[in-house]
């Protein structure tokens, strides 16, 4: 045991049950994508990733804690497909131990406002590091860090790099959705009015759900958007679609006549939304931009504070006004002497 970790107790759990709702609220001291309801959720959906919660306490009091979870599927779209495959067969016999909030694009670690703040990191990753080789992962990475991950002094062989695509994030300021419409630009109203009266000349009707009533169709459609843009499909995208309905989430719905043309789910936690599973018929204009502002209608209705919407097409999405978050970090390392080799190796060829 190293002197870091003689400051803390050193809890290890493997189910958010085994921590209770009152110590887990405590720490994410409302969080978005941080609550005992929405990693109760997020277990039942990443059912293949077995979890591991290491939670640090100082006085009889938990302080710190980071969420794991041991990955052997993980969508690859930052590499060519030739690399996707092989990686794809490596992680099947030595998975990796990510460290996020499920299914949010959040990073999973909660530390400290305080001087104890570096070394409750140092010893979550030093601990990671020891359960990871027990557990026979290759890597241990800390997903969707911020910028300042890069200005932490990390342990030996962790390494920091960027990809260069932020989340987005749109603030909700506004009491209607008029109010939201003022706040656009002149040009930007036009853009609204223009696509709903075109999406409405064209038949097409929005709708919302508080679940999924049609799995194939979405998921189909789903699958259009990531050949499209040469994404890795999300191998969890159909277990949020069947328990949309217990995560309090919406789904959102284009329809022409009877035929389902677009979608989207919108997630829920505390006073924030989250879009993923956009799904659209490839052929069909509007589509995008009326599920787009329905979902911030449903935001401002819905009285959330922020309404976050992943990466990419950032220019359209700003000026509907989101900004970008700094979410696009991630911390690795290595559990063995060649993997370890590999991310030294990836780090030189990425962004510091």
């Amino acid at each position: 045991m190293n002197n870091q970790q003689k400051k803390f107790t050193i809890q290890i759990k493997n189910r958010v049950e085994e921590i209770g709702p009152t110590a887990w609220n405590r720490l994410s001291g409302g969080r978005p994508f941080q609550s005992y309801a929405w990693y109760v959720w997020g277990e039942k959906i990443l059912s293949d990733c077995p979890p591991t919660y290491i939670l640090l306490s100082r006085d009889d009091r938990e302080i710190a804690r980071a969420a794991f979870w041991l990955t052997r599927n993980e969508p690859l779209s930052v590499f060519p497909p030739m690399a996707r495959a092989l990686l794809g067969r490596l992680l099947q016999h030595r998975p990796l131990m990510i460290c996020r909030s499920p299914l949010a694009c959040t990073s999973g670690v909660i530390l400290p406002e305080s001087q104890l703040r570096r070394d409750a990191l140092k010893t979550i990753a030093d601990t990671a590091l020891e359960i990871a080789r027990n557990q026979h992962a290759s890597l241990v990475l800390f997903d969707f860090e911020t910028a300042q991950a890069s200005q932490i002094e990390w342990p030996n062989g962790f390494r920091c790099i960027s990809l260069n695509d932020p989340g987005t994030r749109l603030e909700i300021r506004w009491a209607n959705f008029e109010e939201y419409l003022a706040s656009l630009s002149k040009n930007q109203r036009k853009h609204y009015k223009r696509s709903v009266r075109n999406a409405n000349d064209l038949g097409i009707r929005v709708a919302r759900h508080s679940a999924v009533s049609d799995i194939p169709t979405a998921l189909e459609l789903v699958g259009k958007i990531d050949r499209r843009y040469g994404n890795s499909p999300d191998p969890w995208i159909r277990r949020v679609m069947e328990h949309l309905h217990l995560s309090g989430g919406t789904w959102l719905t284009a329809h022409l006549g009877d035929r389902l043309v677009g979608s989207e789910l919108v997630l829920r936690d505390g006073n924030s939304h989250l879009h993923t599973g956009l799904g659209i018929q490839d052929d069909l204009p509007y589509v995008y931009f009326v599920l787009g502002y329905e979902g911030i209608r449903l935001a401002i209705e819905q009285g959330v504070q922020t309404l976050r919407w992943g990466s990419g097409a950032f220019e359209v999405k700003q000026r509907l006004g989101f900004q970008p978050e700094t979410n696009d970090h991630f911390v690795f390392s290595g559990t063995g002497i060649l993997t370890r080799w590999l991310c030294r190796l990836a780090a030189q060829f990425g962004s510091p």
